[in-house]
């Protein structure tokens, strides 16, 4: 007896149509030679940390391992912000089938993003894995750096749903070449990308009260640093939750000039 197929499956928690988009993008972004070069650059990445963590011949204090296991959570975006970005430039003219669906908008925003965190979870699952082993980092640290990868997932799905719908662009199949967008336009993007990093500076706040807590002898740092990355989770999790709606409302605002942006070569 053969399996379902990828597409014939569900999701749960989900919406079954948050859920079909989320597998159907999957499966397109698996197969896209694009992004699989926009995904390469965390192996890059992953090369580079590795490295320079093994080729320490001493580990660093224990304060800092939470901020460097951090750190290894946030590699895997570094590859992704490209993609996460422009969510409906890979689409091309299947475009159309969003714009021509009735679906509501704020599904077809967490099927794209849903559609994206298996991505972010492997790579960051490996960037961790090799961290936890050069540096030592206890159990709970690294526990503490995944619900961090979580958080920092969602408050770039959040600006990634935001700049998609204002700063859609066309890319050219195989590759990673964009239009030439107007000046003001590449430098909206060019800030959006400089600027993206930012957006992770809250993913550093628990590794940051527990070092405080165990510096002022009130709580031991790992589990306090697990206990904040937790509530933070929640926090952004509700406020991710409520800015689908009126980012589900930009994009049915936008959504014929992002059709005819990502459906348009221009060289």
């Amino acid at each position: 007896m053969t399996g379902r197929i990828l597409l014939e499956r569900t999701l749960p928690v989900v919406s079954e149509e948050a859920g079909a988009l989320a597998l159907a993008s999957f499966r397109s972004l698996m197969r896209a030679t694009e992004v699989k070069m926009a995904l390469a650059i965390n192996l890059v990445w992953l090369l580079i940390f590795g490295v320079s963590l093994l080729s320490r011949s001493d580990p660093p204090p224990g304060s800092v391992r939470a901020f460097i296991a951090t750190g290894a959570a946030m590699a895997p975006f570094l590859g992704m912000m490209q993609i996460m970005f422009n969510q409906f430039g890979f689409d091309r003219a299947g475009f159309r089938t969003l714009v021509l669906s009735a679906v509501p908008r704020s599904q077809i925003l967490l099927g794209k993003n849903l559609a994206l965190l298996p991505f972010a979870l492997v790579t960051g699952s490996i960037i961790l894995l090799v961290a936890a082993i050069a540096l030592q980092v206890s159990p709970l640290v690294v526990a503490a750096a995944y619900l961090q990868l979580l958080t920092a997932f969602l408050l770039l799905s959040m600006l990634g749903n935001l700049v998609s719908s204002l700063l859609p662009h066309w890319v050219a199949p195989g590759s990673l070449k964009r239009t030439k967008a107007p000046a003001k336009t590449r430098l909206l993007m060019l800030l959006c990308h400089a600027t993206a990093p930012a957006a992770l500076v809250p993913a550093f706040l628990p590794a940051l009260v527990g070092h405080l807590c165990s510096a002022a002898g009130w709580l031991p740092a790992a589990p306090t640093n697990l206990v904040f990355s937790a509530i933070e989770l929640f926090l952004v999790a509700i406020v991710y939750r409520f800015s689908l709606g009126p980012l589900g409302d930009l994009l049915l605002h936008r959504e014929k000039r992002i059709l005819d942006v990502v459906t348009q070569e221009v060289e």
